[in-house]
């Protein structure tokens, strides 16, 4: 029997699927699943019972679903169209962020219990580490897909990555948010040193509406989404860049911040999860054991971590930030070349994820 799919459109993040769907011919129609007058309380997310019983896949967002499951009626409703029908679970950017909450664990954990297995599918764009709690979900279909940052490398403004003989030492740019506390352990712990102030580009900003000010360097004017492009007044006069990932526990998730570096041939150390440096090899990108002690990327505690990789940095300073960026050359051109690889790959490895879902769903469809 044909899947009738069809997407949830009150929130349009999903691109990549939609793409995949038209490009192979698929037929999908959208509607919104959002009833304003659910109920006295306002609206809701409801399922309605005309895709009851039948071998519907619903498409959504991260946000869709915890709205279908935070909420008992929908929940119930949510569960109840499970019965024959499925969901798929996908957006372009920041599933892995949007999943990773306490109230999110939650809710997903209580559904878990009482699903078919595999008619709820959920693609998430980090892989989760060892001690994350999605891998302990017995009926939920998790599937891991690189982190759509891999993708969206920025052009290189006069196609040159050389550094300035007169660079500073090293280069950190971030926004301080309640969200992140490893940039604030960062910060005070980076302060403190003595090189703090003369030795590098430092620019913390707390969040709000001027938080941006001064941060990513001279932009292009052009440019939609400047967080992603690559300042090369910045990256031209700095030998090594402090990235403070997004995520500092529970996954591997790869963003702009270390996509940056990568793509201008920076050398980087890395305050995110512990082995982080490790996944990064394991996806064929070299790291710079061989010239420095990374011992840091071992240990667990955010703040022994942070403190390893800034004596790591101390003794790079001490050593000559310059000779260590030349000492560094074959790497960072490795580096370069292999993030054009994995570029080149993204849409067709996600391709046939989308392909090998539906067709799993098709075949398990009533009878």
């Amino acid at each position: 029997m044909a899947l009738r799919i069809i997407f949830d459109n009150t929130k349009s993040n999903s691109s990549a699927i939609d793409e995949y769907l038209d490009f192979n011919n698929i037929a999908y129609s959208t509607r919104s699943f959002y009833d304003d007058n659910f109920n006295e309380f306002g609206g809701a997310y409801i399922i309605p019972e005309d895709l009851f019983n039948t071998s519907t896949v619903l498409i959504i967002t991260v946000d869709v679903l915890f709205s279908f499951i935070s909420f008992a009626p929908s929940r119930k409703n949510f569960i109840d169209f499970l019965e024959h029908g499925s969901t798929i679970v996908f957006q372009d950017m920041d599933s892995f962020v949007n999943l990773n909450s306490d109230e999110f664990k939650k809710e997903i954990i209580k559904i878990d219990e009482y699903i078919n297995a595999n008619s709820l599918h959920i693609f998430v764009d980090a892989l989760p580490s060892d001690r994350h709690w999605i891998n302990n979900l017995k009926n939920i279909s998790i599937e891991y897909f690189n982190s759509q940052f891999f993708q969206m490398y920025s052009r290189i403004t006069n196609a040159t990555v050389a550094k300035s003989p007169l660079a500073k030492d090293f280069l950190v740019t971030t926004i301080l948010r309640k969200t992140r506390p490893h940039r604030y352990k960062l910060y005070k712990k980076l302060e403190s040193k003595e090189f703090f102030d003369n030795k590098g580009i430092c620019v913390f900003h707390n969040n709000g509406p001027q938080a941006r000010n001064n941060w990513n360097g001279q932009m292009r004017g052009e440019n939609n989404w400047n967080d992603g492009h690559a300042s090369m007044d910045l990256y031209l006069n700095a030998n090594i860049e402090i990235v403070p990932e997004t995520c500092y526990k529970d996954g591997y998730f790869f963003t702009e911040k270390t996509m940056k570096p990568i793509i201008t041939k920076t050398p980087f150390l890395m305050v995110s999860n512990c082995g982080f440096l490790e996944y990064l090899k394991n996806l064929g990108f070299k790291t710079f054991d061989s010239l420095i002690n990374e011992k840091y990327d071992k240990e667990y505690n955010i703040d022994n971590r942070i403190d390893l990789l800034l004596e790591s940095l101390a003794d790079i300073i001490k050593n000559g930030t310059r000779e260590f960026y030349l000492a560094a050359e074959d790497i960072l051109e490795h580096n370069q070349n292999r993030l054009f690889e994995i570029s080149g790959k993204y849409q067709y490895n996600l391709d046939i994820q989308f392909h090998n879902v539906f067709e799993k769903l098709e075949g398990s469809g009533p009878s």
